[in-house]
This record gives C-alpha cells, sequence and structure tokens, in this order.
C-alpha cells in the first residue's frame, strides 16, 4: 500500500469519525495480494532495495478473481431538474467543439490505433489525431528543434 493509499485512508477515517461513522478496512479489498504478504520478514513497514521486494512480490500468491455482479441496483436520488441547454447558453455551439463520451473515445482509440500508429515503426512519430504528430527525439543522442531537424 502506498503512502499515498496510507495518507488517503487516515484522511477518510478522520473525516468520517467527525461525522460519527467508522471506516472499516480489510485485506479483501481491490488490491491483488494482502499488504502485509509483501512485506519484509525483518519487521519493517518497507523495504529498502527493490530486488527483495520484488521476490517478495513474485513469490506471492495472488488471490482469486470474483465474478462481477450481474447487475447493479442504483437507489432513487431525488434532485432539481437539469437545466436545459437553451437555458444555459443563447448562442448556438461551437461547429468546432468536440463531442465527449465513453462511446466517442472508444471510436477515436479504434481509429488510431487501426490506422496511424501503424505508421510508428517506420516513421518513428506518433500520430496523436486530427493531423497532430509528435516525434520522438534522435535515438542516437543528437538534438533536434521542434521541427525535428538535427542540430
Amino acid at each position: 500500500m502506498s503512502r499515498y493509499s496510507c495518507l488517503r485512508e487516515s484522511t477518510l477515517r478522520t473525516r468520517l469519525q467527525r461525522r460519527g461513522c467508522v471506516l472499516h478496512v480489510h485485506s479483501d479489498s481491490i488490491t491483488v495480494a494482502d499488504r502485509a504478504a509483501v512485506l519484509p520478514s525483518s519487521g519493517r513497514d518497507h523495504f529498502a532495495v527493490f530486488t527483495p521486494y520484488f521476490r517478495r512480490w513474485l513469490e506471492t500468491p495472488v488471490r482469486t478473481v470474483i465474478r462481477p455482479p450481474t447487475a447493479l441496483v442504483v437507489p432513487p436520488v431525488r434532485s432539481e431538474p437539469l437545466p436545459v441547454f437553451a437555458d444555459l447558453c443563447a448562442e448556438p455551439t461551437s461547429p468546432a467543439l468536440a463531442v465527449g463520451g465513453e462511446t466517442t473515445g472508444r471510436k477515436l482509440l479504434r481509429d488510431w490505433v487501426a490506422g496511424p500508429i501503424g505508421d510508428y515503426a517506420s516513421t518513428n512519430e506518433l500520430a496523436m489525431g486530427r493531423g497532430d504528430r509528435y516525434r520522438h527525439p534522435p535515438q542516437s543522442g543528437s538534438q533536434s528543434d521542434p521541427a525535428g531537424r538535427t542540430l
């Protein structure tokens, strides 16, 4: 468990206590292995060197993956009605406004994987989409300017 995770858990516990709630944590949550299983046998709370940690990690059995639920029930939530777009903005939207959402993101990823990424081996460039390209610096150790010319 990272230092950030420990701090987040401590902060959450403190905030819940202020509201009279208790935070229950258990080892069978979202980690691959129990944190205690990869601690050093010296009693310290971390490894000082990576290799022993890595070996311990490789020796640790991982949890069995459980099946996802067949359905998630969302409880009803009362709220104010959402405003209509026309009430928020009197002008029409920009014709260049990108459409967002998971469906659009997945389509953009499929298009990118099926097309521009295939050129990487021959061009050493990653197409970022819509004509933008990113050129990796030369591998020989020489420097290049923004246009990709070797200095």
